[in-house]
């Protein structure tokens, strides 16, 4: 009789044990996938003119995109916005960035901590025009015809890295030459006003003239 009671009270406890629960590897496996974030349309080949506008869009399978953080930066102007993608469509932002070239990140941290990003690089104009300066000769110097050379020279620099156009004309003998340098003897006697004009093919070209007597 006391044997019989034992029995009992172990299918008892073994029917009052805890079930261990089901592992569902499909929700363990979207669990453990981080949102993805990802530049859809940024123009990388040309340099641009403020403002530039940037699109990105973030997707992910185990939480809404609405509550995925994100932040967009820049290496030079740092956090440029920070916010959330209210739904699964691309998110365009548009600013002004200081000229030159960024390296954009995009970047999102899911409800585990799991950070993703993407980058891109967008080249700023500075939306300024040419400089230019004759360098030689220089303004009021004289020289011989026929029996010296003449060296002409101009600084000519674009803040954009733009092709430039350079062209020497002088007062007397029209055109000169096209580029940076150039050498000649054979000007006309008389006072030449040399000038140089330096175009990048955008702004409003840069000029600057001297005096050049020949005698």
């Amino acid at each position: 009789m006391h044997a019989q009671h034992l029995v009992v009270a172990a299918v008892v406890f073994a029917a009052c044990a805890p079930v261990p629960p089901t592992l569902l590897t499909g929700d363990v496996a979207r669990e453990l996938d981080a949102p993805s974030v990802r530049f859809v349309e940024v123009n990388t080949e040309d340099r641009l003119s403020n403002p530039i506008s940037v699109q990105f869009h973030v997707s992910s399978d185990d939480q809404p995109v609405s509550t995925v953080p994100l932040t967009l930066s820049s290496d030079v102007d740092g956090d440029l916005w920070i916010g959330n993608a209210p739904d699964r469509r691309p998110l365009t932002w548009t600013g002004d960035l200081s000229p030159g070239t960024h390296e954009l990140v995009i970047e999102g941290r899911d409800h585990q901590g799991v950070a993703v990003q993407d980058t891109a690089i967008v080249r700023v104009r500075f939306d300024a025009p040419p400089e230019c300066e004759i360098v030689r000769p220089t303004d009021g110097s004289t020289v011989v015809s026929r029996v010296d050379d003449v060296d002409f020279e101009v600084f000519a620099v674009s803040p954009d890295d733009e092709p430039l156009t350079i062209l020497w004309r002088s007062s007397l003998d029209g055109p000169l030459a096209i580029g940076p340098t150039f050498t000649r003897r054979m000007l006309a006697v008389g006072e030449h006003v040399i000038s140089v004009e330096v175009r990048d093919g955008i702004h409003q070209p840069c000029r600057d003239e001297i005096l050049l007597v020949v005698e």
